[in-house]
């Protein structure tokens, strides 16, 4: 990680792993395990509309299904209702894999984020992930709420190439770009007994950060454990309290201004980094740390008198009680 004044923050990720998995590996994986099932079949066309009744409209066929596991959602349309004040924050994010003509990179070393590139009043970053000596993914990503295409994202990876990394001699081999939405909005996965929302429409996405993998895996063993117990309700799907009201306060102070994405990160790993510690920063963010762990997180965190008074203000209000069990 590096600081935007260019100071380096080097940390392990002991005894975590840090792994980077390529999308059609995934799939071919899933694919390859799903063949040898007798009760699965593959169906590929373009879906139109998921009714609450359990029928499924697509360009060229029509399902209907005791239970559908409804996954994909219209970025295009995705809205928040404004409910007791949910907080959406969009992150925004796009990358080349570049492979050069000289040696550049340390293959076991990732930069994490880095923020000299960063600008105004949101939180932007840069992310390199080396594949090999020759071949890596630089990525630039911002936390929003305007719109990604008025921002010169080719220029800020183009810049931070040539000018931060010294490269000059490089081939694009990929692109990729995407959007996540980042909110503290209490989602409903299941619509009825017939549709049930997972992935972002369920709320698997985590509101400080965007991570949302390790939550998805942890999410969709809990769902199907609900499913064959036959104890599935709302409830049982909700996130758990004291992380997303930690998740909800960072996230408004994001969006409000008080903080930056590089205040509250580089803090974070700095200060836990000096008590070889870092470690608990990702436990953190898999949402496996205790009750006294979360504390030192946050106790960590800087302005801790502006996010004291929002929690405080928040408790007295019952605004976060409200937004979590209504």
């Amino acid at each position: 990680m590096i600081d935007q004044a260019g100071s380096s923050i080097n940390f392990n990720f002991e005894p975590f792993t840090y792994r980077t998995i390529r999308s059609s590996d995934y799939y071919k994986f899933v694919y390859d395990h799903a063949a040898n099932k007798d009760n699965i079949v593959f169906y590929y066309d373009n879906i139109v509309s998921c009714d609450p009744s359990g029928i499924v409209k697509c360009s060229n066929a029509v399902f209907t299904g005791k239970l559908i596991i409804k996954s994909y959602y219209d970025r295009d349309k995705f809205q928040i209702p404004s409910v007791l004040g949910s907080t959406l924050i969009w992150q925004h994010f796009k990358g080349w894999i570049i492979r050069t003509t000289k040696e550049v990179f340390d293959e076991n070393t990732v930069v994490l984020m880095d923020y000299r590139i960063a600008h105004g009043d949101e939180t932007q970053f840069m992310y390199v992930l080396p594949f090999s000596k020759t071949e890596a993914l630089v990525e630039y990503t911002e936390f929003t709420n305007r719109d990604f295409k008025l921002v010169d994202s080719d220029g800020y990876i183009r810049n931070y190439i040539e000018g931060y990394l010294s490269i000059s001699d490089y081939q694009i081999m990929e692109q990729e770009l995407n959007s996540i939405p980042m909110t503290d909005y209490i989602f409903t996965p299941l619509i009825n007994n017939r549709v049930i929302n997972i992935g972002t429409n369920a709320g698997y996405v985590k509101p400080s950060s965007g991570y949302c993998f390790v939550r998805t895996i942890l999410r969709v063993r809990n769902l199907v454990s609900l499913l064959q117990t036959n104890e599935l309700t709302n409830n049982k799907m909700k996130p758990k309290f004291t992380f997303w009201l930690f998740d909800s306060i960072l996230l408004k102070s994001f969006s409000i201004g008080i903080l930056r994405g590089q205040d509250v990160f580089v803090q974070l790993f700095r200060s836990h980094n000096k008590n070889n510690q870092a470690f608990l920063v990702f436990k953190f963010l898999d949402e496996r740390t205790s009750f006294i762990e979360n504390f030192k997180i946050i106790y960590s965190v800087p302005k801790k008198l502006s996010l004291t008074y929002l929690f405080f203000k928040g408790l007295v209000s019952g605004e976060y009680l409200k937004k979590f069990f209504l």
